[in-house]
């Protein structure tokens, strides 16, 4: 019975850790590409532009439409999706 709870209490010493550490200053630009009737577009490219920096960001969308862009710092960001045979969208996003 000893051995148990030491596992436990080691276990929650180390969430606790691990919580400290969680804070962050980084953002994440999350979304839907949907077209103008609403149906969801799956496999689209997402390039994200920062302003200031230049530095580009790539990821796809899901089959579902959805995408994620994790870890970005503050800034002023220009998405544009990209879909072969259709007209990029172009949105910016301040931080």
């Amino acid at each position: 019975m000893r051995k148990r709870t030491t596992s436990i209490l080691i276990g929650a010493l180390w969430t606790a850790g691990a919580l400290l550490w969680s804070q962050e200053f980084r953002g994440t630009i999350t979304g839907t590409v949907t077209d103008p009737q609403g149906a969801v577009v799956p496999q689209t490219q997402i390039r994200v532009d920062d302003a200031a920096t230049g530095s580009r960001y790539l990821t796809t969308s899901n089959s579902e439409g959805l995408f994620v862009v994790p870890f970005l710092p503050p800034g002023i960001y220009r998405v544009t999706v990209e879909k072969s045979g259709t007209q990029d969208t172009v949105v910016r996003i301040p931080s």
